[in-house]
C-alpha cells in the first residue's frame, strides 16, 4: 500500500532558512509549499538541491500584517477539502496561533495537523561499534574526470537529454526561446557534479526565482 502524501506548509518569514533544513530526509511522498513575501531571504542552490525527489512549490504572497499566515490557512483548507484524511498535513512555524486552526480541524473533522519548527529532523544515528583498525591501501592516481567530479557523457546521452528537457518544458507551456535555452544549459552541464545547481542558477538568473524554480522542478530528475 502506497504511503499517504504529506503536505508541508512553510511559514518562511517565521522560520527562515533554518526551518527548511534537513529537506534531504524527505521523500517523493512529500510536497512542500513555501509561503513568503518578495522581501524574504533568498534560498541557496545548495538548499534547493537537498530537496531531491521532493516537490517544492513557492508561493509569493503580498506583504502586510498576517499575510503569510492567512494564505497558509487558506491553502490548508483547500488541501483538506480536496484530500481529506487521505493525506497528512504539517505546518512549519514557531507561531503558536496556528494551534487554534489545528484544534478547529481536529474538533470539526477529526483531521490531524502537526505544527513543527523545522521541515524535518535527521534520523538518529545508531551507536558506533568498535571495529578492528583497517589497513590503509595507497590509492591509485585518480583519473582527471574523477578529480573534477565530471563523468564522461556520450553524444547520444546529450541528444536524449536535450529532447527530454524540450518535451517536458513544451508540454508545460513554455515558449520556444525558454525551452531551447534551458535545454542548452542542461546539455552544457550534463555529467558535472554540480549540474543541478548550475541549471537552476541559469534559470533563476534569466527568468526569476518563481519561474526558474518551476522549470527546475520539471527537469531536475533528468539532470
Amino acid at each position: 500500500m502506497a504511503e499517504p502524501m504529506t503536505y508541508y506548509l512553510i511559514d518562511f518569514e517565521n522560520v527562515g532558512v533554518d526551518g527548511i533544513d534537513c529537506a534531504q530526509h524527505l521523500g517523493a511522498d512529500s510536497c512542500v509549499h513555501l509561503f513568503s513575501t518578495r522581501n524574504a531571504a533568498k534560498i541557496s542552490t545548495a538548499t534547493l538541491a537537498s530537496f531531491n525527489t521532493t516537490t517544492l512549490k513557492v508561493h509569493e504572497v503580498p506583504q502586510g500584517g498576517q499575510s503569510v499566515d492567512m494564505h497558509i490557512v487558506s491553502y490548508l483548507g483547500f488541501l483538506i477539502g480536496r484530500d481529506g484524511k487521505e493525506s497528512k498535513y504539517v505546518i512549519v512555524s514557531k507561531d503558536t496561533d496556528y494551534d487554534r486552526i489545528i484544534q478547529f480541524w481536529d474538533a470539526e473533522c477529526r483531521i490531524t495537523i502537526l505544527r513543527q519548527e523545522k521541515l524535518a529532523q535527521p534520523p538518529k544515528k545508531a551507536p558506533e561499534s568498535k571495529a578492528a583498525p583497517k589497513t590503509t591501501v595507497p590509492a591509485k592516481n585518480p583519473s582527471p574526470s574523477k578529480v573534477s567530479g565530471q563523468k564522461a557523457v556520450s553524444g547520444q546521452e546529450k541528444t536524449a537529454l536535450n529532447a527530454a528537457v524540450q518535451q517536458a518544458l513544451s508540454k508545460a507551456g513554455y515558449n520556444s526561446e525558454t525551452v531551447c535555452y534551458i535545454a542548452s544549459q542542461a546539455v552544457k552541464n550534463i555529467g558535472k557534479a554540480n549540474a543541478k545547481q548550475a541549471v537552476y542558477q541559469a534559470g533563476i538568473e534569466k527568468y526569476g526565482q518563481k519561474y526558474g524554480l518551476d522549470i527546475y522542478n520539471r527537469i531536475k530528475k533528468m539532470l
